[in-house]
């Protein structure tokens, strides 16, 4: 029986972990089931799409809706066909096929244990440089202040991290939101809601000339115009250069430094500007020059044999949920083919339309669909509502 090793269990590695599950269902020889060991570094799945309205306004949701234990979607399956690992991979031994997994279930002592493989799928994803702990204080220190826009990097209880967060928010008079893309831009738009409820002042600093710049003109208008309604401050065309801590009494606690000089007072800083892939693990040869896994059409690992990558990843720009899910579906029918000796292989193509609603708030939003902006009415009621949270079950339950 073939063993199949995922790393990562989010929006790439549960449905693949399903797909491939649902093949030893199906299949009645018993030469072509597989043994799957799914490996994450938190027991829970976390609904990161939903994170915006999360951090910033806690009572909306309840934490069983966005953070769903990952074992309990496969009960189904007995151990000889699943085993959920609780760690986090700090090498590949891509000769003798294993990888080197640090547990952090509280019960080993930082014991490693050792995992063979005869196919590997990288699905560790990227994190946001708000949730990687990384900040831009003169002195090269971070902050120390973590925003969950995905799970964090390095701790192993989400749900803390959020609170944490939440505490940190709901004590900010003055808040600097450090770019102007889709995270940024729902960020903002969940603060705006909070301007005459809590006298929040919000500012947004936007590196291009437009907001969401990604989008059509029009998306951008619409957003800014929004976000200004509501009494949020746009600052576009400047960058942030550096941000220190503010010694001035009666002040925020950070100044936010932008590229031309000028200086913003705040009381908290998040960066919602650029990823930082989760490859600390993998080998550099793997890697193009800016982290990513290099991948082929398949969606095989280039220069490691019987390695597969899917999600946020991968080399592929478009870093969206769905897109995750996408490359699950290839990489799943490909691990089919592998094991089963035959069957048609699928290939992914990212293509170039782009699909995505940006909330603004609880009550407008923009985006863009097959070229065309749609009304703000229509992004309030297929996501501005509720963050699609209903769907996490279905992506841990299969």
């Amino acid at each position: 029986m073939p063993t199949i090793v995922i790393l990562g269990a989010s929006f790439a590695g549960l449905p693949l972990s399903h797909t491939l599950l649902a093949h030893n269902r199906n299949t009645t020889n018993p030469s072509q089931k597989i043994k799957l060991i799914l490996i994450n570094p938190t027991p829970t799945f976390y609904w990161a799409i939903a994170a915006p309205r999360i951090l910033t306004k806690p009572t909306f949701f309840s934490p069983d809706q966005y953070l769903l234990p990952i074992e309990a979607g496969f009960k189904a399956y007995s151990p000889d066909e699943f085993e959920f690992v609780l760690g986090r991979a700090t090498s590949i031994d891509s000769t003798t096929k294993h990888v080197s997994v640090a547990l952090v279930d509280g019960k080993a002592g930082g014991e490693v244990r050792n995992i063979g493989y005869d196919s590997l799928v990288l699905a560790t994803g990227c994190a946001p440089k708000a949730t990687a702990e990384i900040s831009q204080l003169g002195d090269g220190e971070s902050t120390g202040e973590v925003f969950p826009f995905k799970s964090p990097v390095g701790a192993d209880d989400t749900q803390t991290a959020i609170e944490a967060a939440q505490r940190i928010i709901a004590g900010a008079k003055k808040v600097v939101i450090g770019g102007a893309g889709p995270i940024g831009i729902e960020t903002a738009g969940e603060f705006a809601d909070l301007v005459s409820e809590r006298g929040v002042e919000v500012t947004v600093v936007s590196g291009t000339e437009r907001v969401l710049s990604m989008l059509k003109p029009g998306a951008s208008s619409a957003a800014e115009a929004a976000l200004v309604g509501k009494g949020v401050r746009v600052v576009r065309g400047r960058k942030v250069a550096s941000v220190s801590v503010n010694e001035a009494a009666g002040g925020g606690k950070y100044i936010v430094h932008l590229d031309n000089g000028d200086t913003i007072d705040t009381d908290i800083y998040i960066p919602t500007t650029g990823v930082v892939p989760n490859n600390e693990y993998i080998p550099p040869a793997a890697l193009d020059p800016y982290g990513w896994v290099r991948v082929d059409k398949e969606l095989r690992v280039e220069g490691l044999e019987g390695v597969y990558a899917a999600g946020d990843i991968t080399m592929h720009s478009q870093r969206l949920a769905f897109k995750a899910g996408e490359m699950a579906v290839v990489v799943g029918a490909n691990l089919i083919a592998d094991v089963v000796g035959a069957g048609k292989r699928k290939t992914y193509e990212q293509g170039t339309s782009i699909l995505m609603l940006v909330p603004i708030g609880a009550g407008s939003g923009t985006g863009q669909m097959f070229g065309w902006v749609p009304w703000a009415c229509l992004v309030r009621l297929v996501k501005g509502r509720d963050f699609l949270v209903g769907r996490a079950r279905q992506v841990v339950f299969g």
